[in-house]
This record gives structure tokens, sequence and C-alpha cells, in this order.
């Protein structure tokens, strides 16, 4: 029965696939990527179960010395999946927009999705569209915006703002014809074609070019919620319409309590975090509180209790002028940002998260 157990837990689960191929990927990565280290931080980097970027994000000498309270992406990875065969409910975006119908006023509309040979109408697309690409083209002409994504996507590859002006057509701010962006279409295979959200005032106001979204990470532990790390991102020029940090974007450290932004940092090519307080292209002051913050969370907290199924969330919401939306749904959120505060062991809040996951503590 144990042996069942175990082997169900780490090679059944759907996301436990991703946590292996991540692990391997890190190990590819430590041993033969391009970074300006010495072998023997490679070394390192492998035994211990750190990212190589790691170093550099938090500091060379203060990880080496404070390792024990840093959640190494090995045994991050170990604890997958977390919500174990249900991972699936939130893993592609499809899903997760009919397993979570009950809170589709939270969810942005669903138009179109582009198969194979084939456009499928979505739950959301007007009747009197039909699926072809005509009704798409149709369709940006009236909302002036669409967001195009992949069904299934991480770290802002493969999005694209589908933008009309009245006069001409654009894709992520190039413009095109009406012809090359039909073109374009047909050659997408397992995309979404979505409401693009439009941001609140007060983040826009930051940078207007991207759906700067915000990660908030919640566990619930046998009906015990524990909000552990929230962040938000913002796009820049570098950043192409896109807000992840592995683009060029920005991160900024939420205080869970009062949603006010503490600070923010960006990462040169080496991973190196640079702490700033304005926007490097519009200039704005990152000192703001999130708007609406705590309806935002008392609202996800009710959404992790309606299916208790699901341990581990890691929400992407984007917060707008009349409320706000989940664009996604992580199983398995990045530990870089949200160490980036306090190292996730050294928290009591959080470390009693991990070990209530199986995490056995470093002696």
């Amino acid at each position: 029965m144990k042996l069942e157990k175990a082997v169900l837990k780490r090679f059944m689960g759907n996301r436990s696939i991703l946590g292996w191929y991540h692990w391997a990927k890190a190990q590819k990565h430590i041993l033969f990527g391009k970074h300006n280290l010495s072998f023997g931080d490679r070394l390192w980097c492998w035994r211990y179960g750190f990212h190589t970027g790691d170093l550099n994000l938090y500091g060379r000498e203060n990880l080496k010395k404070n390792y024990k309270d840093y959640l190494s992406a090995r045994d991050y990875y170990r604890l997958h999946p977390l919500n174990g065969e249900y991972s699936f409910w939130i893993d592609d975006k499809m899903t997760m927009k009919y397993i979570l119908s009950k809170y589709n006023e939270y969810l942005p509309e669903y138009y179109f999705q582009l198969d194979k040979n084939s456009i499928l109408k979505l739950v959301d697309c007007p009747k009197e569209k039909n699926a072809d690409y005509e009704s798409i083209v149709a369709l940006l002409r009236e909302k002036r915006i669409l967001a195009c994504k992949r069904l299934f996507g991480a770290c802002g590859i493969g999005f694209y703002r589908l933008e009309f002006d009245g006069t001409d057509y654009m894709i992520t701010g190039k413009k095109v014809s009406e012809d090359e962006l039909i073109q374009f279409l047909k050659g997408l295979y397992s995309y979404l074609i979505l409401e693009y959200i439009v941001n609140h005032k007060d983040i826009r106001n930051i940078w207007k070019d991207a759906t700067n979204t915000m990660r908030v990470l919640i566990a619930n532990c046998n009906g015990e919620l524990v909000v552990m790390r929230s962040f938000i991102r913002f796009g820049n020029k570098k950043s192409n319409g896109v807000d992840n940090a592995h683009a060029g974007g920005i991160e900024a450290i939420i205080d869970e309590d009062t949603g006010k932004i503490l600070f923010t940092q960006a990462q040169d090519v080496t991973g190196a975090a640079t702490r700033i307080t304005h926007h490097p292209d519009s200039g704005v002051s990152f000192d703001i509180q999130i708007p609406r913050w705590n309806t935002i969370i008392e609202t996800l907290k009710k959404i992790c209790l309606t299916y208790p199924q699901l341990r581990y969330w890691g929400f992407d919401v984007a917060v707008t002028d009349e409320s706000f939306k989940i664009i996604e749904i992580n199983s398995l959120s990045g530990l870089m940002a949200a160490q980036s505060k306090e190292p996730l062991l050294k928290d009591p809040k959080t470390r009693k998260v991990y070990e209530f996951f199986g995490l056995k503590m470093k002696e």
C-alpha cells in the first residue's frame, strides 16, 4: 500500500511530470548553462539543489551561509504534485474556465479556440459570430483589443496582444494588414482568443502596455488557509507586451496583510536583483497600495474553500477598475520572487505549509 501511494504521488499525478521536467532542466542549466560562475559554484548548486540563478538573485555569500532557510528547487519539485490527481483542474486555461464556472465573473471572457485545422466557438463568444477567422477579425474590430494565448503556457511565452485602432491592425504593437493578421492566426495551434484585461488606473499609470498581473500564493492545509506570498509583475519596453521577469519584467513584492508594495526589484542579465523605486520607462513611483486588496484576498480564499481537492494555488490576478480577473492558476508557482522578501523556510508561516506537504527540514 505504501509503495502504491508513493508511485501514484510521484509518477501518476499530472503535475509530477512537470516537476521532474523542471528538475531535469535545472540540472542541465547548472552543468552546461552559460553563466559567469566557477565550477565550484556550479557544484555547490548541484549538491544543495539550487538553481545557479539563485546565487545571483539572493547573493552568493548570503545563500551559501543561510541556505537552510531557503526552499531549494530540488526539495520543492520533490513535493509535487501538491494537488495530486486534481492538478489538471487548473493546469490549462480551458479546464480552469469550466471548473471555476461558479466564479465566472472573475474570469476573462473566452471567445475562440484555435485548434489544428479548426476553430471552436467558446462559452462567451457572441452567438452571431461564426467559427472562422473572419469572425475573429470582426470581433477584434468590435472589442478593439483581444488577448491571444497558448492553451498551455508559462513565463509569458506565446502571448500576443491583438489590436484595432479604427484604421490599423496590430499584433503586440506591430502594424499588419487584415490578410497578414488572418495568416498569423492560421499559423497558431492550441491557442485561445480571450478578453484582454485592462488594469486598474493606478496600475496602468505605472505601465499600460502589459497586463500587469499579481501572483497570490495560497495554501489550503485541511481547511486552514495561508496567504503565503504575493507580488505584482510590471512590463516594460524590454519585455515586449508581457510582464514576466524571465522576459525582462519587474517584480514588486506586496505585503500580504495590507496590499502595499514593500519594494520593487529588476533583474539584470546575470539574474542579480537591483532595488528600484520608479518604473525605468514611465518614471512613475511604485509606492502604491493594490486597489481592493482585502476584497480580492477574501474572494480568493472563498474559491480555495469551494475546491478543497486543490491544496496549492498560485493565482495570477489582474486588478481592473471595476473588480479583478483571474488570468490563470499555477500549481507549480515559481520560487524566486516568493523568497525575495524572506526565505520560505525562515518564515514560520510558510515553513509549516511545506512541512504539511511533507518537506523534511534540513538538519
